[in-house]
């Protein structure tokens, strides 16, 4: 089998190929995992600011130069790109990003190959850009999902149909590993009981000022609960600091602020919840993060965080929007939570980059039957 990663879209800014692969490390460790669990070949085929070839743990990347715009403005066509993915002739093409290059890309490939795009969030498309965007679906084999719950208000819009198969793997993972509690917390300083963790943007999605109201309900019923804000956005900052302060919480919610990546299994190992209160998510990696380090997750009630917790079964799931719901949710999680190490052996077993490559390689095969078979 020979499977192909596909890229169009890739951040202006990166210089050289190799910070690509560093920025983008969830794809280059699902592909290395792919290639180490038995795909006997996996590349990535890559726009990019220069033409140029790689080969890392197994995988071959290839950079394609066309000289368009990094996100693709609209009716461009990356023709580069396109006539290499035919000459490398894979039997899987796995494509993430926006769907509408696809259909000129169909109409280069061989008919055996397998066309499948995976969903990373957002709503569909509406005007001008659905109908754009219909031009990739339409050649589509199958759309991959975090959750097939994501799917309906894609059908709803009628981008995808009834023809197209439907897949469930997550967009990727994390090596994060958990370190010893209490030296994490005297190294930081972080004190209460329990630590709750929030590791996310402040914007209206991720809903912080649901969660700050939710915390205050149940202040007298923990020992001294503490949390603790970690983020990269603060659209919503100001509204947080006022309702932290109109809520009482001055003492007890600490804005964290940005902190770069290679610092947050130290703060995720301090903590004993991971808490979030977002309404939609492609995935959610921070979630995953927290669950490779063992915490135990108070988070919303949405398809991807319900796969991700085996149905709240490894923390405590709550309605989106309701402060109530989030408060009875982490008392809750306090009288049953898991052990950090079964935490942390669920993550490896259901969603470490081993696992998903293993998920992903069967897939893979599914839709090449699929395809053969004509269904």
């Amino acid at each position: 089998m020979h499977v192909l990663h596909l890229a169009y879209f890739y951040d202006g800014d990166i210089a050289s190929a190799e910070s690509l692969l560093e920025r983008y490390s969830t794809t280059t460790h699902f592909c290395a995992s792919l290639h180490a669990e038995g795909v006997e070949r996996v590349s990535v085929l890559q726009r990019f600011s220069r033409t140029t070839t790689l080969v890392r743990d197994g995988v071959t990347y290839y950079f394609v130069d066309d000289r368009l715009r990094p996100d693709l403005g609209a009716g461009e066509d990356p023709r580069a790109a396109h006539t290499l993915a035919a000459q490398l002739r894979p039997d899987v093409i796995h494509h993430h990003g926006r769907a509408a290059p696809l259909g000129r890309l169909s109409s280069v490939l061989p008919r055996r190959i397998v066309l499948l795009s995976q969903y990373h969030g957002g709503p569909p498309p509406a005007g001008r850009a659905r109908r754009s965007e219909q031009r990739g679906f339409d050649v589509l084999d199958g759309v991959i999902f975090s959750a097939k719950q994501q799917a309906a208000p894609w059908k709803a819009a009628g981008l995808v149909q009834s023809r197209h198969a439907i897949y469930e793997l997550m967009e990727g993972s994390t090596y994060f590993s958990p370190l010893p509690r209490e030296g994490c917390r005297r190294r930081i300083g972080w004190r209460g009981d329990p630590v709750l963790l929030w590791v996310g943007r402040l914007n209206p999605n991720k809903d912080p000022l649901t969660v700050l109201h939710g915390l205050a309900q149940v202040v007298e019923q923990l020992p001294d609960p503490h949390l603790y804000m970690v983020y990269h956005t603060e659209e919503l900052r100001s509204q947080v600091q006022e309702t932290i302060r109109a809520l009482g919480l001055a003492a007890r919610v600490h804005l964290v602020g940005r902190q770069s990546h290679r610092a947050l299994p130290q703060l995720y190992s301090a903590a004993d919840h991971f808490v979030l209160g977002s309404h939609h998510e492609g995935t959610g990696y921070a979630l995953l993060e927290a669950l490779a380090c063992g915490l135990v997750p108070v988070v919303t009630d949405i398809p991807s965080f319900r796969r991700i917790t085996d149905g709240g079964r490894l923390g405590a799931l709550w309605r989106p929007g309701s402060p109530t719901a989030f408060a009875r949710a982490l008392l809750n999680a306090r009288q049953r939570r898991p052990s950090r190490r079964a935490i942390r052996q669920y993550f490896r077993e259901h969603w470490s980059f081993p696992a998903l490559a293993r998920t992903a390689a069967a897939l893979y095969a599914r839709a090449m039957r699929r395809k053969v078979s004509g269904r």
